[in-house]
């Protein structure tokens, strides 16, 4: 299993199907197993920045910028 770290770069892959709900919430449906998940706006958010390949520690800074969250919180919920 790989870790995520700050210095990684995370993408979408093509295992999923999203869609958009209301007010920033996803559902996303893994297509190999067909297991749906449910992202609260936050999630929705960070499923909609990593459309294109970001380090991790770009995408908690975008994310600090848009919440009212610390650094630490922020890179522990990442």
């Amino acid at each position: 299993m790989n870790t995520i770290n700050e210095a990684s770069v995370v993408i979408l892959n093509d295992e999923h199907i999203a869609g958009e709900l209301l007010e920033g919430e996803v559902v996303i449906m893994n297509k190999r197993d067909n297991v749906y998940y449910g992202l609260n706006d936050v999630g929705g958010r960070i499923w909609q920045l990593i459309k294109e390949p970001r380090v991790v520690s770009d995408l908690i800074d975008t994310l600090m910028k848009e919440y009212e969250v610390d650094r630490t919180t922020c890179a522990s919920e990442v």
